[in-house]
């Protein structure tokens, strides 16, 4: 089996009410699908990150310089193939845009061996389990959404949640005016956890990356 074609194509969905992380203010949210074919028929869908930049560029990565180098390979090989593409954009890759683009073609191969096996991917990976845990995430920051909302928005019948806290104070006080003057940095997640119960387990996502040590 060899790959005949890598493509991918954007979705994009216009928020109603901006939201922001620590760092940056968004007006969409895309998604880069990618589709990878093979000379069975097979085919292989995947997702590409693309967050923090624009989707079209991981787009145009895909199909302009990484899809040279996966079509014609035997699509099985997943690992010699995210090797030769590490290898091959090594001056200008290892890391940000390349390793962006190259995820969505590394979940397409994985669905066409789990298609060509007959196997769900996660048996080939060697998962014991058909359950998952699922925690409510509190999601972005946005006006009008408070520590009161968190809980509401994520809803109640979870065993986790994950709360964001810390950002930079110009997206959020200045922006988004959900900082208090004594903690203008933090929204207030723990009054957030007061509608799951002390049996929920919490998690924080501090400052996505905004703060120096």
């Amino acid at each position: 089996m060899k790959v005949t074609d890598v493509s991918a194509m954007i979705l994009r969905y216009q928020y109603d009410n901006a939201i922001a992380d620590a760092q940056n203010y968004f007006y969409t949210r895309s998604a880069v699908i990618v589709k990878v074919k093979t000379d069975e028929g097979i085919e292989g869908i995947g997702e590409s990150a693309c967050f923090g930049g624009p989707a079209e560029t991981t787009k145009y990565v895909i199909e302009h310089e990484l899809a040279d180098l996966v079509r014609g390979e035997d699509p099985t090989n997943i690992e010699r193939i995210w090797r030769k593409v590490n290898d091959r954009t090594r001056q200008h890759g290892r890391g940000g845009i390349i390793t962006a683009a190259l995820s969505g073609i590394d979940v397409a191969l994985w669905d066409i061996l789990g298609k060509k096996a007959g196997l769900p991917v996660y048996k080939l990976l060697g998962g014991y389990s058909d359950r998952l845990l699922p925690y409510a995430s509190s999601g972005f920051y946005s006006v009008g959404k408070d520590a009161q909302k968190l809980a509401a928005i994520s809803g109640r019948d979870f065993a986790m949640q994950k709360s964001r806290s810390g950002a930079i104070r110009t997206y959020l006080c200045r922006r988004l005016k959900i900082c208090s003057a004594r903690k203008n940095a933090f929204i207030p997640w723990r009054r957030s956890w007061n509608g799951y119960g002390p049996a929920a387990r919490r998690q924080r996502n501090m400052a996505r990356g905004s703060w120096s040590m």
